[in-house]
């Protein structure tokens, strides 16, 4: 099934992609995109439920589906269209940056929960603050 998946996507990713941005005239994040996407990829799972209970899956329990997404995600970025335009949206900021950046600016400081920035004349620094875990990082570093 991935061997027609692969292909499906190798044919068709510039075609989905320009559905889902509308032309590429909308720039989605990598979970936007993925969910945009779901309603139209050819393959069980793609749902959201199933999606979000894989995520909470210890490894050894998966069925694989986030492999599907990382297919999906590879084609996108290896076209010479469609590429592009993803890393353009992935380099935009997130409209919670925007709502930081005003205090950011003010402070030289802002917290986001299991990261502390600061910025000290020319230099930032990041301070990971995640003292249940060593300060491993996981997905709420990204948000």
């Amino acid at each position: 099934m991935r061997t027609m998946r692969c292909a499906f996507l190798d044919a068709q990713v510039d075609a989905v992609y320009d559905e889902i941005t509308f032309g590429r005239t909308h720039y989605l994040r990598l979970a936007e995109l993925a969910e945009a996407a779901r309603p139209r990829l050819p393959w069980p799972g793609a749902d959201h439920d199933t999606t979000r209970g894989e995520r909470a899956t210890v490894q050894g329990d998966k069925e694989g589906l986030e492999i599907d997404q990382g297919i999906f995600f590879n084609r996108i970025l290896r076209s010479a269209q469609a590429g592009p335009h993803l890393l353009d949206a992935m380099l935009r900021p997130t409209p919670r940056a925007l709502r930081l950046l005003p205090e950011f600016i003010r402070t030289g400081r802002t917290d986001l929960g299991s990261v502390l920035l600061e910025r000290d004349g020319y230099v930032a620094r990041l301070t990971m603050c995640r003292d249940d875990c060593l300060n491993a990082e996981d997905n709420r570093a990204g948000r």
